[in-house]
């Protein structure tokens, strides 16, 4: 008696799993199918990256490049500049951070408008060299800019980028104040050490 109550535990059991897998292929199938790959040597493709835009979307666009020691206005009464821009070792505290050769540098946003500006969808990037590669953030030395600047004030935020010495005869501070208006770029030599 105990061995058919084994027997029908166990199959029990196999009906259980047979019936939970739903029918699916072998072992370590996953349902999907696998990506097609062309056989010929000579086929291309295009790679996609989250930068690229969404079909129908626009990519930002960039007003003409300014000095990096210029003044830049991305929309009107909204004045931004660059200053304190300096040579640092990067220290590398956050997810993912490398610790190196660094540049930090101040933005400063000027509101000469007569309401409050929104600064909490602003976003600072670099990047370096002849192909613009983007530089990383580092979070220690940073302190970005406020969500907001009052009536007639201004408001800093210092940012530190990792920028190796040899890639600072190019470099672009690139200041994307809000969807929708010009991208301002600084653009010039930085220090090297």
């Amino acid at each position: 008696m105990a061995t058919v109550a084994v027997l029908v535990v166990v199959a029990l059991i196999v009906v259980l799993v047979v019936a939970s897998r739903g029918g699916q292929g072998a072992p370590g199938a996953t349902g999907t199918e696998a990506p097609a790959f062309s056989s010929d040597p000579s086929a291309t493709s295009t790679p996609v990256t989250s930068q690229d835009p969404q079909e129908g979307q626009v990519p930002p666009a960039e007003a003409a490049p300014v000095a990096i020691d210029a003044t830049a206005e991305p929309v009107p009464g909204v004045v931004t500049s660059i200053s304190a821009l300096a040579a640092v070792d990067g220290v590398a505290d956050g997810p993912g951070e490398v610790a190196g050769p660094a540049l930090s540098f101040d933005v400063t946003v000027r509101n000469d408008t007569a309401e409050p500006v929104s600064l909490a969808a602003t976003v600072v990037t670099v990047s370096t060299g002849e192909d613009q590669l983007p530089a990383d953030a580092l979070s220690t030395g940073s302190v970005p800019l406020p969500s907001d600047v009052a009536p007639g004030e201004s408001a800093t935020g210092t940012y530190v980028f990792t920028v190796p010495a040899d890639r600072r005869d190019d470099v672009r501070i690139a200041f994307d104040y809000l969807a929708g208006t010009p991208v301002v770029v600084f653009a010039g030599e930085a220090p090297r050490s």
